[in-house]
């Protein structure tokens, strides 16, 4: 899976390697929840 994410208050965006033609959005509380996980992992 690609994966864009977006500023706090943005969406994000995904994308399945097998499926390049199709890219899935992420809303701005779901953008605000992964930037709490990749933030909490690698900081």
């Amino acid at each position: 899976m690609y994966l864009w994410i977006g500023e706090k208050g943005q969406r994000s965006t995904f994308m399945k390697p097998e499926d390049t033609h199709t890219i899935y959005t992420v809303s701005e509380e779901k953008t605000e929840k992964l930037i709490e996980l990749v933030e909490s992992r690698f900081n």
